[in-house]
């Protein structure tokens, strides 16, 4: 399912760092879990 671009979510990296993920795709397993996936495109 794609996300609107406008959705941001914060997902802890460890105790102390989080990072914001803007937009992209969700996968949701059969068991409930989510996973976003983000491309970033940046070009020269």
């Amino acid at each position: 399912m794609k996300v609107p671009k406008e959705t941001v979510r914060m997902y802890k990296l460890n105790s102390k760092e989080e990072v914001a993920i803007i937009g992209g795709f969700d996968i949701r397993r059969n068991d409930g879990v989510i996973a976003t996936i983000s491309f970033c495109q940046e070009s020269i």
